[in-house]
């Protein structure tokens, strides 16, 4: 078995391979170093803190914070947390805290054993190599986690109203 290290962006619904493990010990044990190691590259920051609750980020000041998943596991949420003052002659701050990526780990069981890591990357992401994989199949696998989170997500959307 593989297994990989992904992100999807909870609006768009966009999937991003990070890393590619072979043993599930390692993917475990390196995920939330990789998680923060991705989110201080791209978000150009030099510190990120880990909460317990979600409820935790209004006691913060602003910024990027993860979060461990109570419900599912080995998976991280990204929240941004934003302050605008919006008032005029009063003081009138309006906090948002959005969930801006979600990370999680992936067994990929129609992936040989047999095959390096780097071809795996790289016929996932687009690029040609020499030896055949099944890059198709995996893909259509991410399609139906896609497929999948959509419906989750047009869910909770009806249950809020």
């Amino acid at each position: 078995m593989k297994y990989v290290n992904y992100s999807v962006h909870p609006n768009t619904l966009n999937v991003n391979v990070h890393n590619f493990y072979n043993k599930y010990t390692d993917a475990v044990n390196s995920f939330s170093i990789d998680v923060e190691d991705y989110v201080k590259k791209n978000k150009k920051i030099t510190f990120i803190e880990f909460l317990n609750k979600k409820k935790d980020v209004n006691a913060k000041s602003d910024g990027y914070y993860l979060k461990t998943s109570n419900k599912y596991p080995n998976r991280i949420n990204l929240y941004e947390k934003r302050t605008n003052d919006v008032g005029y002659i009063f003081s009138n701050l309006v906090v948002n805290v959005k969930k801006i990526m979600v990370f999680s780990l992936l067994e990929l069981s129609c992936i040989p054993d047999t095959l390096q890591i780097d071809a795996e990357v790289s016929t996932l992401r687009g690029t040609s190599s020499t030896k055949q994989s099944q890059p198709r199949i995996a893909m259509l696998y991410f399609d139906e986690l896609k497929d999948k989170l959509k419906d989750i997500r047009i869910k909770m959307n009806e249950d809020e109203l």
